[in-house]
């Protein structure tokens, strides 16, 4: 027998256990099927009776406890626990311990297991930034309106730096603040701000706040300023080599 590799439906607790245990030595993320109780002492208390469930364990000692519902666990232990082992009356017992903080588990039986080692790094990519928005609108400005041109990008100004600055099919400055969360009252008020300061260069300026969606009162302000809103929604612009 290979210790270490999955646990099968056929394997005693004995062999599960030794399974899992040197899955975890060896580095795996040890994700197991198991009817168990749960236990936990420390700034309260609490039990939950045998019940099937999944539990995770992972290279850096955290444990977590799922129910079949939900994506919270309902209980687990921070990595860096001290987590120990035993068989007792043919009972895997998992007890994690973090300074007065101990988590109990007894797995009366093992359904499954299984175990692979993780990737050294995990990276996540946030698409559907501000920065993507910003340059899908410069790549294609017909996104906000057909006639955009002259885009620039970050443009400095002396109240701040313009998201995106351009001019419209009837060559007006066009000043476009974007967000990639609903728009407020404050955006407003930046994007009115910054409108205002390209005025002392020119008197036909447009204020467009670009947003996935808009409060009522930023809506209501904007109209009153004679500011502009355009809905563009960040999943729509995720970029090609995603």
């Amino acid at each position: 027998m290979n210790y270490g590799n999955d646990v099968l439906k056929n394997d005693s607790i004995q062999d599960a256990a030794n399974k899992i245990v040197n899955a975890h030595i060896g580095g795996n993320v040890v994700v197991l099927c198991a009817t168990c109780i749960v236990k936990y002492e420390g700034t309260a208390e609490s039990k939950i009776s045998p019940e099937k469930r999944t539990i995770i364990i992972k290279p850096d000692n955290s444990l977590l406890i799922h129910s079949s519902t939900g994506i919270k666990p309902i209980n687990w232990q921070k990595s860096n626990s001290d987590i120990k082992f035993d068989i007792n009356n043919s009972n895997l017992e998992i007890t994690s311990i973090d300074g007065n903080d101990k988590l109990f588990v007894k797995c009366y039986t093992i359904h499954k297991s299984i175990h692979y080692i993780p990737p050294e790094e995990d990276v996540k990519t946030i698409v559907g930034t501000e920065d993507d928005m910003h340059k899908a609108i410069i790549k294609t400005p017909s996104l906000i309106e057909d006639g955009l041109h002259s885009l620039e990008h970050e443009k400095e100004i002396r109240s701040g730096s313009i998201d995106i600055y351009a001019r419209d099919k009837s060559d007006k400055s066009v000043v476009m603040e974007v967000k990639r969360r609903k728009a407020q009252l404050k955006h407003v008020d930046q994007l009115q701000r910054y409108v205002k300061n390209m005025k002392e260069l020119e008197n036909n300026v447009r204020g467009i706040l670009i947003a996935p969606d808009i409060s009522k009162s930023a809506k209501v302000e904007l109209d009153n300023r004679n500011l502009e809103f355009c809905n563009l929604n960040p999943e729509e612009v995720i970029p090609e080599n995603f």
